[in-house]
C-alpha cells in the first residue's frame, strides 16, 4: 500500500528492484547526487504517473520503468548519457520531458517515444523550491519589519513604505505629490517576500548582497529575535538591505511592467479553460519544479484582500481523488524557522508545512484556506465551497517570475503605455464613461459589474497592486486613448497618458473628467474637499503640483501645461499650491484661485532672502525693524517666518521687529519654504553708543534703524548684503562665495545622495549668476552612492579630499581650466581606476599628493592635454602625486 517513497539525502544510486511491484506508488522523490537508476527499479508500478529525475542522473538501467502503465511524464536531465533500450517497455503512455539536443531527445526519437522540449528557463533546479531552505524566515507582519503604525487618507491603519523606495523603482518623476496621493496603508509585504524568495532560489539575486546583524540570508535572513506575549519571532530592521529589496518588489506591483506580466498570466475561470490550465500547472511543477507565484484574492468583512504565496515545488503535487490535486505552498504568513532554542515560537510558525492549495484538473475548481490559525484550522476559506459554488470575490492567478527584474537600474513605469489612457483606482463604487457618455466600466461594492471590451484594451480587476490594503477594490484600466468621465463615490482616481499624471482623492461623491493629459474638470453634488495632483512629465524638466480645492456642483477646472498653471473656480478660494520640479521644491501659501491664470509655477518660487543687516549690535532695551526681501522679486504668496535662536537674549515679532532683552548673542532668522537668511545680533548692557533712542526704543542712527513695519517698503538688493565667505543654497547644494565682486563661488557641499552629480559651470543664487570655480575641501567626502561626476568648465581648483570615500565613483574628467587638485582628493575611491585629463594647466605643485590613497592606475590624456605628455609624466610621478600611475595618450 506504499504511496510515497522519498530516497534519503546522500543516496548515490537507486539499486535494482528498489521499488518494484509497488502497485499503489504515486510519488517518488529522488535527491540530487543520485547518478543511476538500477535494473527493474520501478517495474510494475502501475499507479506511478510522473517522476522527476535529479540533474545528476547519468544512466537508467534495463526495465527500470517497465510496465508502468500510467506513467505519463518523466523528466530526464541533460547529464543522462545512457538509457537501456527496454527501460520503458510496456509503458506505452509515457512522454519524456528533456532538453534540445540532449541524449534523452535522441533516445526518444530512436524509440518512438513522445518528447517535449523544455525551455531554457526550465533547467532542472535540484529538488525544487523548499519552504524550509528557500522561504524567508520572518513573518509577513508589520512588527517583523519594525514598521511604525500609520493611517492613510481614509483612516485605514497599516504602515507606509518610504518615498525613497518608490523612487528607486520608478525614478524621481514619481514625486512626493504622487506618492502622497497613492500611498497605501500596507498590511503586509507578501508579494515582495514571495518574489524575492523565488529570485534568490533561481540564483537571479545574490544572497551575499543582503547581509544582516545575525546572519546572511542563506542562514536565515533576519536581524534579531524578539517576543510578544511570550511568543518569539524574528525581525528585520527598517533599513535592512533585505527589507529594502522586499519593499521594491512590493511597490513594483504598481508598474506597467507588472500589469503586462499579470495580464498575461490571468486565468479565465470557467469549466472549459481552468481544468486545462490546472493540468498544465501541475505538469510543469512535476516536470520542472517551477516555483510559481500564487496570487489569490477574496472578500473579508466586505473588504478586498489579497495574498501572495509560492509553490513549494520540492513536494510533488499529490492526487487526492476525484480530479483534485494538492499543490504545496510556502506562505509568508507561516514561515519556517527551527532554532528558537527552547523559546516558544510565534504561532504563525506552527503551520509552515501545512499550507496547500487544491485544484481540480477535471472541472477547473479550486479551494484553499487563505489563512490558518496556530492549530491549523482555516480562518478563511476561498475558491469554491463544498457545494461547488464559487465563493464571492475569490480569484487566483499563477505567475511565472522568470521575467521579473533583478535590479531597478532600469526604472519601471507607472504611467500608461503608449497610445493609451490608464485609469488607476482605489474605490469600491465607481463608473467610467467615454466621450460619448457610453458606459465603459462599472464597479459596484467592490465587484466588477460591467466592462465594455471594445473600449478596454486591457484590464486587470482586483490586481494585487500597490494600494490593495486600503480596503478598496484596486486596479488599473488600460483604455483606448481618449477622454473619460469617472463618477466615484469615495476613493482615488488617476488618469495617466503621454507620460503625465492627473489624479484626485475624494471623500465624497465626485465626478472627474480628463481633457488632455494634464487637465481635469471636477464637480460634486455636495461640497467636498478634493485633493488634486497633476504632473507634466513628458520632458525631463518635469513639473508637479499638489493642491486641495473645495468642489461643489458648479465645478472647477485645473490644468498644468508645462509649468503654466490654470485654476478656474466659480467662487474665489484661498488655497495652497505645492510645486515640485526636477530642480527644487516650493510652496505657495494662501494664494487666491483668481490669481492662477497661466501662472508659471517655476518662476514664482522663493530662491533667496535678503536682509538689511547680516550683523547687528544692540543695547539692552533697544528694538530694531528688519527689512527682508525675497528673490525673485515677482515671487508671490509667500509667508516670512521669523525666529530667534535665543529668546532670552532677543525676541523677534511676526513682522520682523527685534527687541534686545539681555546681554548675549542670538541669531535672528527669516525663512520661506526652506530658504533662510540670518543676522547675528550681539546685545550688550549699558547705554547706546549710537545716540538717544526714541520713545519706542528705536535707535537714532538712521543706518541702523527702520521704523517701518512694511517688510517690502524699502528697496533691498542682493549686492547690499552678499559678501565673500557667505554661504548660499540652491536646492540641496550649498555654495560659498569666493569673491562677491567678481561673482565667483565654490561648490561647498550637497545633501543629495544621487548616483550622478554635475558641478555646474554657473549657478544663479539670489538673482545673481555666479561662476563656480572651485570644489571645496571635503565637498563630496563619503558620498558612497556617487558613480558619475561631471565637472563644469569654470572649475579651476579641486580641494583636498574633495571626493574621499566615494566608493562607487567610476569615472571623472579633469576639465580644461583646472590648475590644482588637492591632496588625497580621491582617497578611498575604490572603483576609480582611470582619470581623463583635458586640462593643460596642471602644475607640479598643483598635483602634490593628489592621488595619494586612491586606486587610480591610469591617467588618460585627451585633446590638447596630449601635448603635455612629457611634463605630465613628471608631474604624475609617484614622488609627486603620491601614487604610481600609467600615463596614456
Amino acid at each position: 500500500n506504499l504511496e510515497t517513497i522519498i530516497f534519503a539525502d546522500g543516496t548515490t544510486e537507486i539499486p535494482a528492484g528498489a521499488a518494484r511491484d509497488c502497485k499503489n506508488l504515486k510519488n517518488v522523490i529522488i535527491p540530487e547526487g543520485v547518478t543511476s537508476i538500477g535494473y527493474r527499479a520501478f517495474i510494475h508500478d502501475s499507479s506511478l504517473e510522473s517522476i522527476v529525475l535529479p540533474s545528476t542522473i547519468k544512466s537508467i538501467g534495463s526495465d527500470a520503468f517497465n510496465d508502468c502503465k500510467n506513467l505519463k511524464i518523466i523528466h530526464i536531465p541533460k547529464k543522462t548519457l545512457s538509457i537501456a533500450s527496454d527501460s520503458f517497455s510496456s509503458s506505452n503512455n509515457v512522454t519524456i520531458y528533456g532538453y534540445e539536443n540532449s541524449y534523452a531527445q535522441t533516445y526518444a526519437l530512436d524509440n518512438d517515444i513522445p518528447f517535449v522540449v523544455l525551455d531554457d528557463e526550465e533547467e532542472e533546479t535540484g529538488n525544487g523550491f523548499n519552504l524550509k531552505n528557500n522561504g524567508h524566515c520572518i513573518i509577513n507582519a508589520a512588527s517583523s519589519f519594525s514598521y511604525d503604525s500609520w493611517t492613510n487618507w481614509f483612516g485605514i491603519a497599516g504602515y507606509k513604505i518610504p518615498l525613497e523606495r518608490y523612487q528607486e523603482v520608478f525614478g524621481k518623476k514619481y514625486t512626493k505629490h504622487i506618492y502622497q496621493q497613492n500611498i497605501s496603508a500596507w498590511g503586509g509585504n507578501c508579494f515582495g517576500m514571495s518574489t524575492s524568495s523565488v529570485l534568490f532560489y533561481k540564483g537571479k539575486l545574490t544572497t551575499t548582497d543582503y547581509t544582516h546583524d545575525v546572519s546572511t540570508l542563506t542562514a536565515g535572513g533576519y536581524d534579531d529575535m524578539t517576543s510578544s506575549d511570550g511568543q518569539y519571532y524574528l525581525r528585520l530592521k527598517n533599513n535592512s538591505e533585505l527589507t529594502k529589496l522586499i519593499e521594491r518588489y512590493q511597490i513594483w506591483q504598481g508598474s506597467n511592467e507588472f500589469y503586462r506580466s499579470y495580464a498575461k498570466d490571468v486565468l479565465n475561470y470557467n469549466i472549459d479553460t481552468s481544468a486545462e490550465t490546472f493540468t498544465n500547472i501541475v505538469s510543469k511543477i512535476k516536470t520542472t519544479r517551477e516555483p510559481f507565484l500564487v496570487l489569490v484574492h477574496w472578500k473579508s468583512g466586505g473588504k478586498n484582500v489579497g495574498h501572495a504565496l509560492v509553490v513549494d515545488s520540492s513536494r510533488t503535487p499529490t492526487d487526492i481523488g476525484d480530479g483534485w490535486v494538492r499543490i504545496y505552498l510556502y506562505d509568508p504568513n507561516n514561515p519556517y524557522y527551527e532554532y528558537f532554542d527552547g523559546k516558544t515560537p510565534d504561532s504563525s510558525y506552527l503551520q509552515a508545512e501545512n499550507r496547500y492549495l487544491d485544484v481540480n484538473t477535471t472541472n477547473g475548481k479550486w479551494k484553499m484556506a487563505a489563512m490558518v490559525n496556530g492549530n491549523g484550522n482555516s480562518t478563511t476559506s476561498i475558491g469554491y465551497d463544498a457545494s461547488g459554488n464559487k465563493i464571492t470575490g475569490s480569484s487566483i492567478v499563477f505567475v511565472d517570475a522568470n521575467d521579473y527584474p533583478i535590479d531597478f537600474n532600469t526604472k519601471a513605469t507607472f504611467t500608461s503605455p503608449d497610445d493609451s489612457t490608464s485609469i488607476s483606482y482605489a474605490s469600491d463604487n465607481f463608473e467610467v464613461y467615454d466621450a460619448n457618455s457610453k458606459l465603459v466600466y462599472k464597479m459596484t461594492n467592490g465587484e466588477n459589474t460591467y466592462i465594455n471590451t471594445d473600449k478596454v484594451s486591457e484590464y486587470v480587476d482586483y490586481a494585487y497592486i500597490e494600494g490593495m490594503d486600503t480596503g478598496f477594490a484596486n486596479g488599473k484600466l488600460i483604455l483606448n486613448k481618449g477622454t473619460y468621465t469617472v463618477n466615484v463615490n469615495k476613493g482615488a482616481v488617476a488618469y495617466m497618458s503621454d507620460g503625465d499624471y492627473a489624479g484626485i482623492v475624494a471623500n465624497g461623491k465626485t465626478t472627474v473628467k480628463n481633457s488632455g493629459s494634464t487637465t481635469l474638470s471636477v464637480q460634486s453634488d455636495s461640497s467636498t474637499d478634493v485633493n488634486v495632483v497633476i504632473e507634466d512629465a513628458a520632458a525631463s524638466n518635469y513639473t508637479s503640483i499638489d493642491t486641495t480645492l473645495l468642489v461643489d456642483d458648479s465645478g472647477c477646472e485645473i490644468s498644468l501645461d508645462g509649468s503654466k498653471l490654470n485654476i478656474q473656480t466659480e467662487d474665489e478660494q484661498k488655497i495652497d499650491v505645492a510645486v515640485i520640479t526636477y530642480e527644487n521644491e516650493t510652496e505657495m501659501t494662501n494664494i487666491s484661485s483668481a490669481d492662477i491664470s497661466d501662472l508659471d509655477v517655476t518662476n514664482i518660487s522663493v530662491t533667496g532672502i535678503l536682509l538689511n543687516k547680516s550683523t547687528l549690535s544692540m543695547k539692552v532695551g533697544e528694538s530694531f525693524d528688519f527689512v527682508a526681501a525675497v528673490l525673485p522679486s515677482d515671487a508671490i504668496a509667500y509667508k516670512l517666518n521669523w525666529s530667534s535662536s535665543d529668546t532670552n537674549v532677543a525676541t523677534v515679532s511676526a513682522d520682523g521687529k527685534v527687541k534686545a532683552l539681555a546681554a548675549g548673542t542670538s541669531n535672528i532668522s527669516v525663512s520661506v519654504n526652506g530658504v533662510t537668511a540670518t543676522c547675528v545680533v550681539t546685545v550688550t548692557s549699558g547705554n547706546t553708543d549710537n545716540g538717544n533712542a526714541d520713545s519706542n526704543g528705536n535707535n537714532g542712527n538712521k543706518n541702523d534703524s527702520n521704523t517701518s513695519s512694511d517688510q517690502n517698503s524699502q528697496p533691498v538688493t542682493s549686492d547690499m548684503f552678499v559678501k565673500s565667505g557667505d554661504k548660499l543654497s540652491k536646492g540641496k547644494v550649498t555654495y560659498k562665495v569666493i569673491n562677491a565682486e567678481n561673482n565667483t563661488v565654490e561648490y561647498f557641499k550637497t545633501k543629495s545622495m544621487s548616483t550622478k552629480i554635475s558641478i555646474p559651470a554657473t549657478v544663479k543664487l539670489n538673482g545673481i549668476t555666479y561662476r563656480v570655480t572651485k570644489i571645496s575641501d571635503n565637498a563630496l567626502k563619503g558620498h558612497v552612492k556617487l558613480k558619475t561626476l561631471i565637472i563644469g568648465k569654470n572649475v579651476v581648483t579641486i580641494g583636498k579630499n574633495a571626493f574621499g570615500g566615494c566608493k562607487a565613483l567610476k569615472s571623472i574628467t579633469i576639465s580644461s581650466k583646472i590648475t590644482k587638485i588637492g591632496a588625497n582628493a580621491f582617497k578611498g575611491c575604490k572603483k576609480l581606476k582611470m582619470i581623463t585629463v583635458k586640462s593643460t594647466k596642471l602644475t607640479k605643485n598643483g598635483l602634490k599628493n593628489a592621488l595619494k590613497g586612491s586606486s587610480v592606475t591610469t591617467i588618460k590624456l585627451a585633446g590638447t592635454a596630449k601635448k603635455k605628455y612629457k611634463k605630465y609624466v613628471k608631474y604624475f610621478a609617484k614622488s609627486n602625486c603620491g601614487r604610481k600611475v600609467y600615463i596614456k595618450k
